[in-house]
């Protein structure tokens, strides 16, 4: 990912890029820690998604998070789902 980004030159500082995978956690913390970095004044909210996800109604998940986003901007934690379908122990 990081040569394609060099050779379309769109490699900024607004991508970060893992030197290795590390599953999601270290991800999600060094995406905190940029934020945190680039606002510090500000406790910066963060929207978290899985990149393999398919977003049927995008409309509608884009209202879902600008409804949430007073809740998160007032300390709370904030989780999206679905009602499954079917058990899946995957993830």
């Amino acid at each position: 990912v990081a040569e394609q980004l060099r050779q379309l030159n769109k490699l900024t500082e607004n991508i970060i890029l893992e030197p290795a995978g590390r599953n999601t956690a270290p991800a999600i913390a060094l995406a905190a820690l940029a934020a945190k970095r680039h606002s510090p004044e500000s406790d910066p909210l963060m929207l978290v998604l899985a990149a393999d996800h398919v977003i049927a109604d995008e409309d509608a998940f884009r209202a879902a998070v600008r409804n949430a986003m007073p809740y998160a901007e007032a300390g709370k934690l904030v989780t999206f789902g679905i009602v499954p379908d079917l058990p899946e122990t995957g993830y």
